[in-house]
This record gives C-alpha cells, structure tokens and sequence, in this order.
C-alpha cells in the first residue's frame, strides 16, 4: 500500500514506553476538556495516561479530539465515556484557548467545558490509553506543586464562575446551517 499524501492531516505515532502500543495521533485544529467535579464540588475526576508531547504519564482531566460531525457538546460526553465510564451533564464552557502557532504551525481551539456526573463510579473503557482514573480531593489538587498553573486556574474559575452558556437558537434564526452559540452566566456569587 502506497501512503496517501495529506494536504491537512498530520499523522504521527509513537510506541508507549511501558506497554509498547502503538499510539496516533493528528493534528487537529479542535480539542475538549472535561472539568468534572462531583455535586458538593469537593472532588474532581482525572485520567492518567501517557502524552507524547510531555513525553510521560500525567493525570489530567478528560480530554480529547473533536471529530469532523461533532460539536464540543457531543465531544465531551464521548471523551468522558471512553476514559472514564461515567456519563456526564454539560453544564457551561469554562474556558477557550487559542494556540498558535501550534502543532505544524497551525492553530488549535481548545474547549474547556464543566460537567456534572451522573454517577461516580469509574469504568475505564478505553484502557489502551487510559491507565487510570480517579477522583481526587480539588484542594489537595490546587495544592500540588506539580499541577500545571493553567490547570489549577481553570479549576479555581470553574469554582468561582459558571462560564458560558448554550444561547436561545431563535437568536440567530436567520442562519440557515447548524451552529451553536454560548454567552456568559452570572458568577455564582453574584447569583
């Protein structure tokens, strides 16, 4: 088989240091995380799995690609699925984030969202990638020294903010495509 010459896509792949599974994975202009804290928000759920980019295991939250017919919405409950198997509640987009240049001097969207768990109990389905799942304490968590600031902002503003909301489609009736549109909520203490 002769390999196709991509115009858009970037294949890469990597062995897994311990496993030895192949591992792919695309440049993508769009990726979805998951912030999912449980309902009295004392606890967060991460994923531990092996990212070529830091070259190592990290836990973080759940997060993944957006494929080409979904919308972030549709994403983040497919991701949180097959990492964790707990089937969630969207709730708000905390955060966007704009990386350019990034992989092949392309832009990447990145969609922060917050979910609720429908329940807690973990059930890894996707276990090439995934090598754990947990929940953990959120402030033990804004603790550490070795979570990311980033990762540890979008926690705090996750607490403090409810982010944006899915707006009235009516707003924009005249468009004739599907679309989506968010706008911001209140703070939560302010409500």
């Amino acid at each position: 088989m002769n390999p196709i010459e991509l115009k858009f896509l970037r294949v890469r792949t990597e062995k897994h240091p311990t496993t030895g599974t192949t591992l792919e994975y695309l440049h993508h202009h769009h990726a979805v995380a998951v912030l999912i804290l449980d309902t009295n928000e004392e606890k967060t759920l991460l994923v531990n799995q092996y990212r070529p980019g830091n070259r190592g295991n990290l836990y973080e939250v759940p997060a993944g690609l957006i494929d080409e017919d979904e919308n972030p919405e549709e994403a983040m409950f497919r991701e949180v699925l097959e990492e964790t198997g707990i089937i969630v509640e969207f709730e708000s987009i905390i955060s966007l984030g704009h990386f350019y240049p990034h992989q092949f001097h392309k832009s990447n969207l990145y969609v922060l969202c917050i979910a609720k768990p429908k329940s807690l109990e973990i059930n890894i389905q996707d276990t090439q990638e995934i090598l754990d799942a947990k929940w953990i304490d959120v402030n033990r968590y804004l603790e550490d020294d070795e979570v990311l600031a980033y990762s540890k902002a979008v926690v705090f503003a996750s607490l403090e903010y409810k982010g944006f909301i899915k707006a009235n489609q009516e707003v924009l009736c005249h468009i004739k495509k599907d679309f989506e549109l968010f706008f911001p909520m209140e703070s939560k203490t302010l409500v």
